[in-house]
């Protein structure tokens, strides 16, 4: 129907057999007029072709019409055709001409340059910057120009770094120290590094959770709030005084730990106890003052309780060697460690649970063990059978602040006892 009706239209404006000298004003009208329908059928038709080119599958369109194709647009009259060529983009969803391109947000020149390097086994600050095209000069002036940047030497393997590096200059590294902690080094205007560290706020929820002992108690006790064990309810409020010390009390504030952990290392067994023995080097019957704890090379040794370290080092048959003062009346000493952890040093305080070493057979060892030894006011005692006195309470400045804090938790605790209860009396 609209192309009778276009037909009719052309027909009329460009109807032969007219009289030009007599009727020359009004062919001038009569041109102008045709112009006009003749632009009004192009657009309607373009605008027609253009929708059906849209709103079809584009990937039908492009399988079916090469880039060089084009579509014809044919206007008929009676005595004359227009052909409109009309060239389809080859992806008319995704655009990638210099027009379309300006609209498209620009990269920022930072956003451009930046690279990612995972730290490897082995890896050091050096290893990495030589990697990363960066001369020694450069790591010389990062490290040194702040004491923030220290932290860059504790890097781990499967940590991240980031570089902006323009024309083998470094202008800015980023490295995710932890979870809440970024550290962050840029080169400012005045050619000099500027180390800066971006902290996140840890936001704090209270939550519920029961669970089931299927392993120990020690491990299953550690995932709860509350403990109940025949009836008996025994409730653990963590709680971090002013000084920024965390730890685990009862709601009147004792101390929900030991002083000391029983076994300061994962062994596989207890290869000799605290006793007489036949020395397996010396070969003779000997005191053993201490326990030894078979375990793989490498295994970490943690401090058996909160302490000041007062021996690092070799110390004769004992191979490498720490001993911690617990207080004025208790030590512990561990021996025959492959290394010692760095950081470790006489005079450092220590908390209960702290990586301090690691096994190995220094000394005089036939095999990788850590020997342990407990002593109370200087004598040994056997660190299986010694009876371990309680953590400290909390402080008495702390007190009061615990027990303010600390009400609202326990009233918690006591409304989900009784919905657990009433919980279990509906099932039941």
């Amino acid at each position: 129907m609209r192309n009778n009706h276009n037909k009719a239209v052309m027909g009329r404006d460009f109807k032969p057999g007219l009289d030009l000298d007599s009727h020359q004003e009004g062919t001038r009208n009569k041109a102008g007029t045709s112009a006009h329908w003749m632009g009004l059928v192009a657009s309607a038709a373009l605008f027609s072709i253009v929708f059906t080119v849209v709103t079809d599958d584009a990937e039908a369109t492009r399988t079916s019409i090469s880039d060089d194709d084009a579509i014809t647009l044919q206007l008929e009259s009676t005595d004359s055709q227009i052909n409109v060529p009309l060239a389809l983009p080859s992806n008319p969803f995704n655009q990638t001409s210099n027009e379309e391109s300006e609209f498209a947000p620009e990269l920022s020149k930072e956003d451009a340059h930046w690279e990612k390097t995972t730290v490897k086994s082995g890896d050091s600050l050096a290893l990495i910057f030589d990697r990363m095209g960066l001369s020694p000069q450069e790591l010389y002036r990062v490290t040194k120009a702040d004491k923030k940047a220290s932290k860059l030497k504790k890097i781990m393997p499967g940590q991240e770094l980031k570089f902006q590096i323009e024309d083998n200059t470094l202008q800015q590294l980023v490295y995710k120290i932890d979870a809440l902690n970024t550290l962050k080094i840029k080169r400012d205007a005045n050619n000099e590094f500027v180390v800066s560290t971006d902290t996140r706020e840890m936001e704090a929820r209270v939550s519920n959770k029961t669970a089931v002992i299927d392993s120990s108690l020690f491990i299953a006790g550690q995932d709860a709030a509350e403990f109940v064990n025949r009836g008996n309810t025994y409730r653990a409020l963590r709680y971090t005084d002013a000084n920024g010390q965390s730890d685990y009390f009862s709601p009147d504030g004792k101390s929900m730990r030991k002083a000391f952990i029983r076994t300061p290392v994962d062994f596989t067994r207890i290869s000799s106890r605290f006793g007489k023995r036949k020395h397996p080097t010396l070969n003779k019957i000997k005191n053993h003052r201490g326990v030894d704890y078979a375990a793989p090379r490498g295994t970490p040794i943690k401090a058996a309780g909160d302490g000041k370290l007062t021996f690092v080092g070799r110390k004769g048959g004992y191979g490498k060697t720490v001993i911690i003062q617990h207080g004025g009346k208790y030590s512990t000493l561990y021996a025959h460690m492959s290394r010692i952890k760095p950081g470790m040093r006489r005079g450092k305080k220590v908390r209960q649970g702290q990586t301090i070493g690691y096994v190995g057979s220094t000394g005089r060892s036939t095999g990788p063990h850590l020997h342990y030894e407990f002593r109370v006011n200087g004598v040994h005692r056997n660190p299986l059978r010694v009876k371990l006195p309680d953590a400290a309470p909390i402080s008495a400045k702390f007190k009061a602040d615990f027990l303010n804090k600390s009400r609202g938790l326990v009233a918690l605790l006591d409304v989900l006892n009784r919905t657990t209860l009433a919980l279990n009396d509906t099932d039941s």
